[in-house]
């Protein structure tokens, strides 16, 4: 669910008025001498409050959900940096010069991966698995296939 559906739903659940019908309803019939109706309407009162308490913790599920999907700790951070590091490296032709663009575009994404910069950018709202994640996994699907290819070529 996204953030602003969550934002949504919230704000539909905070202005229900569910607490205030149930104030009232109670203040209403609290002198009735109706056992059963007195009854009945402490039951919807419950089950409307016990709903909504229902809702809001889906709510907040759902928000916590969609925080751990954007947020790195920093341990996270840095272990995603070394391994990124080792990641790129490897696919970087072994000939490659200290000064090609290729080494560069590594090392810029390097920096763009540390700390303080991702935790800026986190808090901008960056998506660290679209932005990162998902680039690395076609880099690492390609090479392979590319791989087989040629290991395909090779054999025939």
């Amino acid at each position: 669910m996204e953030i602003a559906a969550l934002a949504v739903a919230l704000d539909t659940i905070l202005n229900s008025g569910v607490v205030d019908k149930a104030s009232d309803l109670i203040n209403t019939y609290k002198n009735n001498k109706d056992n059963d109706k007195l009854i009945q309407i402490y039951e919807t009162i419950f089950n409307d409050l016990i709903d909504e308490n229902t809702k809001l913790k889906n709510i907040s599920m759902n928000y916590r959900n969609e925080i751990n999907q954007i947020y790195l700790s920093d341990q996270d951070i840095k272990y995603l940096q070394e391994t990124a590091t080792r990641v790129l490296n490897l696919f970087l032709p072994e000939n490659e010069p200290e000064n090609s663009q290729s080494r560069d575009d590594i090392l810029k994404f390097i920096e763009l991966i540390q700390v303080d910069t991702l935790r800026t950018m986190q808090l901008l709202g960056f998506n660290y698995r679209e932005a990162i994640g998902k680039p690395l996994t076609d880099l690492v699907a390609n090479s392979i296939q590319n791989y087989l290819s040629v290991q395909n070529n090779l054999e025939q």
